[in-house]
């Protein structure tokens, strides 16, 4: 959404540094966001303080600085970009409050609007000409905390990326083109431009859930839902709607399991990373276990690596008791948890369909003790993020947790560290991070995201709300506690 005027939060300068690059490459060119950005003049001293840090914040504020030095940053002075966007200094607002923090980025945002909104910059005649109100002015953050300053003094938050790519799509399918998907199982590109002329073109492994009246679409098999295949150049049927592992079989709960599924079971020759984004309890870490196990029973790979993700991102690992595996296993827990219960159905369906169910003992001890053999014979591998530099895994099912308190080049670390005939799948909540750097939108997990988009060989699966699974308080707290 373009405004007229906006107020930039320096999280939306640290999480995009781009944003002020006043000479970009073709391919990094960034649409203007505004008539005119305003950007408080204290956020220099708080990039000061932040280059110090071995941080993305820190990286970040030194490539702000550099592009600084390019233009003018006096009050007053203007400079237009490639895109026709102004950029203007504030002057630093001072207040005699007793809650006023002049060093606090957010109060000089949300003061700044102020000062604008009400003319009270007397500094030029280039603030006050311009005719900024309330209607016209914004600020721009992903910071909570920041947007709701800004809504109790009565000043518009933009979004700072409303057009996220999701992965997925939603569309009603009109009856007079139901056939094509119904009896002929595909569409192609030119017949999804007929069909929804005012659609953006499908994505390379983009879903799309089609809605309408039809007995076919309520049932289990999820034949409502698709994925355009580049190579076959049609959007096609899901080819995997189950986890079938010895006797015991999973199936999706939901529309988004099911694309989510689709894309952990396709081989990693078509599509070797897959990012899912999501609110707790919509299976992102269940599903992946059940897949990755089902794909090493079966020898599609040959071992399970799991690199957690630690709140303090790794400083503090080497306190933990134990070897490096016990560690990196002491943070994964909740993979370990989903390993147990998948593991101990199976050894309940494989007792039940036994003639002595207990002769090797309940279920619960036999999934301990698989767990354990797979350890040993090096079929489950447990990293902490800290070791994975200089790693190459190979025939590997390699799963990243939490990717959300990931810094940029961690990221990218850590999804290049798949070799060949491997899988990676990188899960998070970007509205979970625990890393004070970070908000929804400036993470490894976002930031992947919006870098990976639309390539072939990557599928990203956003899920909703609505697809929590868990619980009914796990959907109560989701839904209620946004």
């Amino acid at each position: 959404m373009f405004h007229d005027f906006i107020v930039p939060g320096l999280d939306v300068l640290i999480g995009n540094p781009n944003i002020l690059n006043p000479t970009p490459s073709p391919d990094e060119r960034i649409e203007a966001k505004a008539k005119r950005l305003f950007i408080p003049r204290q956020y220099i001293d708080r990039l000061s303080e932040f280059s110090t840090e071995i941080s993305t914040r820190g990286e970040a504020a030194n490539i702000l600085f550099g592009y600084l030095r390019r233009f003018p940053i006096q009050v007053n002075k203007v400079f237009t970009f490639y895109n026709g966007m102004e950029v203007q200094f504030t002057p630093f607002i001072t207040l005699d409050h007793p809650s006023f923090d002049p060093k606090s980025s957010t109060e000089q945002a949300v003061m700044t609007a102020r000062y604008l909104i009400g003319g009270l910059f007397r500094n030029g005649e280039v603030f006050t000409s311009l005719n900024i109100t309330q209607d016209n002015l914004a600020i721009m953050t992903g910071s909570d905390r920041l947007a709701v300053h800004a809504a109790l003094e009565g000043i518009h938050v933009a979004s700072l990326n409303p057009e996220a790519y999701t992965g997925r799509r939603k569309l009603e399918l009109p009856y007079e083109a139901s056939s094509l998907w119904l009896s002929n199982r595909k569409i192609t590109p030119c017949e999804f431009a007929d069909i929804f002329p005012d659609a953006p073109p499908l994505h390379p492994n983009e879903y799309v859930e089609f809605t309408g009246d039809y007995s076919e679409f309520h049932d289990h098999s999820f034949r409502q839902v698709g994925r355009f295949d580049l190579e076959k150049d049609s959007l096609l049927p899901l080819h995997f709607t189950s986890i079938k592992h010895s006797l015991s079989t999973i199936y999706p709960r939901n529309a988004g399991q099911a694309m989510m599924l689709e894309a952990l079971m396709l081989p990693s020759s078509t599509v070797p990373i897959v990012i899912v984004s999501g609110p707790f309890g919509t299976g992102k870490t269940f599903l992946s276990t059940a897949a990755a196990l089902a794909q090493v029973a079966n020898g599609t790979y040959e071992r399970i690596f799991i690199c957690p993700h630690d709140a303090t991102l790794g400083a503090e690992v080497g306190f933990l008791p134990g070897d490096k595996t016990e560690k990196a296993r002491a943070n994964a827990q909740s993979f370990e948890d989903n390993l147990l219960t998948i593991l101990r159905n199976h050894y309940r369906d494989l007792g039940a369909a036994s003639s002595d169910p207990q002769k090797n003992g309940s279920p619960s001890a036999r999934a301990r003790s698989a767990i354990e053999s797979m350890i040993k014979n090096g079929q489950l591998e447990f990293e902490s993020i800290i070791r994975m530099d200089g790693r190459s895994l190979a025939e590997t099912f390699y799963i990243l947790d939490e990717f959300q308190d990931t810094e940029r080049y961690q990221a990218k670390q850590l999804l290049g560290r798949a070799g060949e005939k491997t899988k990676v799948v990188a899960l998070g909540d970007p509205t979970q991070t625990t890393n004070p750097h970070f908000n929804r939108y400036s993470n490894g997990l976002t930031w992947s995201m919006s870098k990976l988009a639309g390539d072939p060989a990557v599928a990203i699966v956003s899920l909703t709300i609505e697809e929590v699974t868990r619980s009914l308080a796990a959907i109560t707290v989701a839904k209620r506690m946004k």
